[in-house]
């Protein structure tokens, strides 16, 4: 019975272990997909002044000016 407990906890450890590192990576993913959205695609550069047109598409201001 202790034995089977033993088991039982280690596998909890070894699960909580595994979403700590998918927790990780899922963060990684969103931070890469946050700068992909926020990158003008005229300047290729990722901007805090970021204009979302009504058809959705992002800009920096300074080539929205040009």
């Amino acid at each position: 019975m202790i034995e089977a407990l033993r088991k039982q906890l280690t596998e909890q450890s070894l699960n909580t272990a595994d979403l700590g590192t998918r927790s990780e990576k899922i963060g990684a993913q969103l931070r890469d997909i946050q700068e992909d959205v926020l990158t003008c695609p005229s300047c290729k550069v990722n901007r805090k002044d970021a204009i979302l047109t009504k058809c959705f598409h992002v800009f920096c201001m300074k080539c929205l000016k040009t």
